[in-house]
């Protein structure tokens, strides 16, 4: 039972997930429904293996999502590997939300830190299910505006025609590579001892990647 609600809520994870990585950019949601369908299953499948059945450090599973995020995106989604690693750095904004959910319930003694030692227990039921709830919502709120960045095409892309990287691309890029860095290592920070040190950095850096992204929408 215990791999059933897993499975569960973890592709309710991710289903709001790509509903939140979608919406930023604009992208049609139940188009890909079933894709998002595929994907949501395999990912969580493995992450069940890597957190619970060979229990190996959690931080190794969410490097092993965001490589998985990118091919998906470059392979069944039929977008350039440079725009899919765009795409892809929404997981780190969901990763600070989960953060902040954590922080929150812990600090209220909804959930104690334990839940970081129990990948498949009640507590991280809790905090997944409203982790994907505030991702819905957002995403639901940016599609209602209209707004998102544009400064990447619905796919699927044309791999005959090859596009120069422009410098705001490389800016960005680079941007998402050095936040990765800050990400793994506050989760580090986290699971290791509890220690929040790094997250006030992790939150200016990707208010930082969102403003270079929202700055490469207006070069267009």
């Amino acid at each position: 039972m215990s791999f059933v609600f897993y499975m569960v809520f973890g592709v309710l994870e991710i289903f709001a997930l790509f509903a939140l990585m979608l919406k930023t950019f604009r992208f049609p949601y139940f188009l890909y429904f079933k894709e998002i369908s595929v994907i949501a299953t395999v990912v969580t499948f493995l992450s069940y293996l890597i957190r619970v059945y060979f229990e190996i450090f959690q931080v190794y599973d969410i490097l092993l999502h965001m490589v998985l995020y990118i091919l998906f995106f470059r392979y069944i989604f039929k977008i350039k590997y440079w725009r899919a690693i765009i795409i892809s750095f929404t997981y780190y904004g969901y990763t600070v939300l989960v953060i902040l959910v954590f922080m929150f319930y812990t600090s209220t003694n909804i959930v104690t830190k334990e839940v970081l030692e129990e990948p498949n227990g009640i507590y991280a039921y809790i905090i997944q299910f409203t982790s994907a709830f505030i991702a819905f919502l957002v995403a639901y709120i940016i599609h209602k505006m209209n707004t998102g960045f544009s400064f990447i095409s619905i796919p699927p892309h044309d791999f005959m025609v090859k596009n120069r990287l422009k410098k705001h691309d490389l800016i960005v890029i680079f941007s998402v590579l050095i936040i990765a860095i800050i990400v793994f290592l506050t989760l580090f920070f986290i699971f290791r001892s509890a220690n929040y040190i790094s997250v006030p950095l992790l939150i200016l850096s990707y208010l930082v990647l969102v403003y270079l992204a929202y700055r490469r929408d207006m070069t267009l």
